[in-house]
This record gives structure tokens, C-alpha cells and sequence, in this order.
């Protein structure tokens, strides 16, 4: 059901209203994974630099499109699949949030960072790189994935003393914004 005000929160995480820089985009739902390290540690992928598709040369989360009669974790599943030959444990892939897009709503998963990397073999984008949060704040990301690395730092650990000040300014001049009050504080 979806409260009057039409702001729909979810697993105790802030609910966006985030935007893609597109013309004429499809209403659609993505499924993506946080590839997560010890010591706060991302692992991200960089995608082509073909001016035709979205952000390009941008760093993003791994992830992509549902197809017809998918579901958001079968999805996930298959992407890694078919973007580092990697086949998801069901047990470890967890559900960290839903957030919505102008243009699409997103199924954001977490995952454990599979080591060694050497064994992952990338078939789409440029690279991939294992980042620090502290190093992220500086990378020029797409489709709002700063934000939600924003919001999975928060709530991956109470005290958080690093700020994305450098990336709020920059994700506001991409159209993306915070639509609903966090969660957070109802944590116990």
C-alpha cells in the first residue's frame, strides 16, 4: 500500500527519487549488486566509452535490466553471470534496498567481493577495480550510484565519519534527488 503522501520506504532505507539523464526513457526495474570487502571496500565497473549509452566511461555498481517474467534476485543472478562468468550463491545474495528512479526502479543486492578477482572474467565495460569508500566520493559515477553507495555506507556502520559532500554537489547537478526521510534513526 502506498501512503498518501505516494513516498514508499523500504527496509528501513531511504527511498529515492533519482534521475537519468535520458530522453524519452522506459519505465523499467533493474537488479544490481554491491560487490562488498572487508575495510569498506567496493568492487565497481567502468563502463564503455561508446557515446551512445548512458554515462559512458562512468564508474557504476554491476547490474542491468529485469526481462519479461524475471524476478530481481533471478535477474542479478543472471546478469553476473553474463557480465563476470560468476555464478551467485542464492544464500549470500541479500536484498539491501528498492529504490526508485524517474525512469526505472532498482533492486539493489549485496554480495560478498569473490577473491581472487583473477577468476572473474569482465564482458562488459572497460574494467573493474576494487575501491575504498574514501575513493569513491572522488570517481565520477553514473545512474546515481554514488547515492546509493551513500546510503549502503550508512547503514553498513553507525559511525560514519565520511561525508559525501563532494558527491552531493555533483549528484544534485545529475537531477538526482533525496525524496524521503531516512530510516536511520528508527534503528534500534
Amino acid at each position: 500500500m502506498v501512503p498518501a503522501d505516494g513516498r514508499i520506504q523500504i527496509f528501513r532505507h531511504t527511498v529515492l527519487d533519482l534521475a537519468m539523464p535520458r530522453e524519452k526513457p522506459e519505465k523499467r526495474s533493474v537488479a544490481s549488486v554491491i560487490f562488498f570487502g572487508r575495510k569498506n571496500r567496493v568492487l565497481l565497473q567502468q563502463r564503455d566509452q561508446n557515446p551512445r549509452i548512458p554515462f559512458p566511461g562512468r564508474w557504476v555498481l554491476f547490474g542491468g535490466a529485469l526481462e519479461p517474467g524475471e524476478t530481481p534476485r533471478q535477474a542479478a543472478r543472471r546478469e553476473m553471470k553474463e557480465e563476470l562468468n560468476l555464478t551467485l550463491e542464492a544464500q549470500k545474495l541479500r536484498l539491501f534496498g528498492k529504490f526508485f528512479t524517474r525512469f526505472a526502479t532498482e533492486y539493489i543486492f549485496t554480495y560478498p567481493i569473490p577473491f581472487p578477482l583473477r577468476g572473474l572474467k569482465l564482458t562488459e565495460g572497460q574494467k573493474m577495480a576494487v575501491f575504498p569508500k574514501t575513493k569513491i566520493r572522488k570517481l565520477k559515477m553514473g545512474f546515481c550510484d554514488k547515492e546509493i553507495l551513500k546510503e549502503y555506507f550508512l547503514s553498513a556502520s553507525a559511525s560514519s565519519s565520511f561525508r559525501f559532500q563532494e558527491g552531493i554537489s555533483r549528484r544534485r547537478k545529475a537531477g538526482c534527488r533525496k525524496k524521503a526521510v531516512s530510516l536511520r534513526s528508527s534503528r534500534q
